[in-house]
């Protein structure tokens, strides 16, 4: 069975997505830093993942393809939400939100994007 990765599935969005590919046949994998509690009915589950760390996203691969079989879909809807002004922003925060936003994406194409490769298939979704 084909498996897909949610990266950020959280309970709108990510959630959906999760939904519909799981109605589809994939074995779903959700996750998140933080992963909600399991919803009744939900066809898929979430695990704590902290994207911003590489070995943290090559480890959660690696574990998904040994379970559910190799990844066809990697949906990375990770979203870094901050209701700052430009002025009121601190270097942290900024640093914070670009390491959610644009290097988590970095470590999530990586550990998908090689194995998509030496398969010759599969499809990467950044929202």
């Amino acid at each position: 069975m084909a498996s897909a990765i949610i990266a950020g599935a959280g309970a709108s969005t990510g959630a959906a997505v999760a939904r519909m590919c799981a109605a589809r046949g994939l074995a779903v994998h959700g996750a998140r830093r933080r992963p909600p509690p399991q919803q009744s009915g939900d066809t898929f589950t979430v695990s704590a993942v902290d994207f911003r760390d590489e070995e943290s996203v090559e480890a959660f691969v690696a574990r998904v393809e040994e379970s559910s079989g190799p990844v066809a879909l990697g949906v990375h809807n990770i979203g870094a939400n901050v209701q700052f002004s430009v002025a009121e922003t601190t270097p942290q925060v900024f640093r914070k939100t670009w390491e959610l936003a644009a290097l988590s994406s970095l470590h999530f194409a990586r550990a998908l994007g090689a194995r998509m490769a030496s398969r010759g298939e599969g499809t990467l979704i950044f929202t």
